[in-house]
């Protein structure tokens, strides 16, 4: 009991370090603004505007992560099959290259000159300097968090309950969608979040792709973490901050309302 007593503080005071790790940057960026320096910049179209782009391309990216995510979740989940470590690696690879590397290999397929980018232009379709742009870079970086949050869950479903369901003469379909799916919904959700929020952080892979919106919607407008980084390099750290601080409180709060509605939309399952 004496053993466990010590190594209950020594990890509690482990923890506390750690949460202090992290909320200290944050609340010192926070408090860096005055509430009517943070006003001041709200009235600057510019910055919203750049805020809203960077937000909306986030949540893009993330139906994407789902539409396309899902099913690679279950059958890397549910089958083996011959090159599935290698598939499963691959998922995994963006997460791994330095994201400048992975803005300018999303360059060379995407770019007016690139594998597919050459065929859209031809087109009149254009990828690079677009909101689309921002959101294929997003997608990238921020796909394999939601796979391996879905995978996951899958994982933990006793295959049983499906080979029932099949045995009782529904499809396959039928079966993952009134089966499966709202047993990993929470994960779903929760992958959805992680996937918003990595797209909204990414830069490196923006900024080769998308520097300025030239062309479409929102055009004229940056990426936030691209204006932030402009403001820092020509303007210096404080002229920085206020961006940098709006964008956190902006995605801080509607993190809280998506978990809002998590909890009350009593988005969870026994797998998660």
């Amino acid at each position: 009991m004496r053993n466990l007593t010590f190594l209950l503080v020594f990890f509690s005071l482990i923890s506390f370090f750690s949460i202090l790790f992290i909320l200290l940057p944050i609340f010192s960026l926070l408090l860096s603004s005055s509430p009517h320096t943070l006003m001041y910049y709200v009235a600057d179209s510019q910055v919203m505007s750049a805020i809203l782009v960077t937000i909306l391309s986030a949540a893009f990216a993330a139906i994407l992560s789902f539409i396309f995510g899902t099913p690679l979740a279950y059958i890397l989940a549910r089958y083996d099959f011959l090159g599935k470590y290698i598939i499963d690696s691959i998922v995994e690879l963006p997460m791994i290259i330095p994201h400048l590397v992975a803005g300018i290999s999303l360059l060379i397929v995407w770019g007016p000159r690139g594998l597919l980018g050459t065929i859209l232009s031809s087109q009149g379709i254009k990828i690079t300097d677009t909101f689309f742009g921002i959101v294929i870079a997003e997608l990238f970086v921020s796909f394999p968090l939601y796979v391996r949050s879905v995978e996951s869950a899958i994982k933990l479903i006793d295959p049983s309950l499906e080979k029932e369901s099949r045995t009782l003469g529904a499809s396959h379909g039928f079966t993952f969608y009134k089966i499966v799916l709202p047993l990993i919904k929470n994960s779903v959700f929760t992958g959805l979040i992680v996937s918003w929020a990595r797209g909204i952080s990414e830069f490196g892979a923006v900024i080769v792709l998308t520097y300025v919106i030239l062309y479409g919607p929102f055009s004229g407008s940056m990426p936030a973490p691209v204006l932030i980084y402009n403001e820092f390099t020509t303007r210096g750290l404080y002229s920085a901050l206020p961006i940098t601080s709006l964008l956190v409180l902006v995605s801080l709060v509607l993190f809280i309302i998506f978990k809002i509605i998590q909890r009350r939309g009593n988005v969870y399952g026994p797998y998660g």
